[in-house]
């Protein structure tokens, strides 16, 4: 089956190749052969995602511009709305964002910074709204960067010893605390 659409013209180093990333964990641009990434956001994301995300942004956008002067509901329907239209919609930013996390980590720490700069100055300009929305981005960016750390084996190797030494310790204390490792 012959992929005609526009992935199909991508090549296999800016596709992820084989492993399904855009670079190794810890590698930069060069290695075995890799091309540099191209550095625009629209290369990474794909127009597709770059339209989903600007919609929905003006979406939430407008919501968060008039939602006062929308008619008030019962609690079970305000529950209802944040539960399935509101809190998914926020959170469908950071989805569509996803393919980011693909940029070097610096890259990724320098962005979660100025998202939190400019909360910041959200912040004291009185523009809770959009400084809430910086503060997602900053959280997503310095998960992001916080996830590189876990893709190399040594991390998940020292946080697998780690765990049964504090397991151990939680629940042979004499007062047990509330916990995952206690056991019940």
């Amino acid at each position: 089956m012959s992929n005609t659409g526009p992935e199909g013209s991508v090549p296999p180093a800016a596709s992820g190749g084989a492993g399904g990333r855009l670079r190794r964990p810890g590698g930069g641009a060069g290695e075995e052969g890799e091309g540099p990434l191209v550095g625009r956001v629209a290369a990474l994301l794909g127009a597709p995602r770059v339209i989903a995300f600007g919609l929905l942004a003006v979406a939430l956008g407008l919501y968060y511009g008039f939602h006062t002067s929308l008619p008030n509901t019962s609690t079970w329907g305000d529950v209802a709305f944040l539960s399935f239209l509101l809190i998914p919609a926020v959170l469908a930013l950071v989805y569509l964002g996803l393919p980011l996390r693909a940029a070097r980590e610096r890259e990724l720490i320098a962005v979660a910074i100025a998202f939190a700069v400019l909360a910041v100055i959200l912040h004291e300009a009185g523009l809770n709204a959009l400084s809430d929305f910086a503060k997602l981005g900053a959280m997503a960016f310095a998960a992001f960067w916080f996830l590189n750390f876990f893709e190399a084996l040594s991390w998940v190797v020292l946080v697998a010893c780690i765990v049964p030494w504090c397991c151990s310790s939680a629940s042979s204390s004499p007062r047990p605390r509330d916990s995952v490792c206690a056991s019940s």
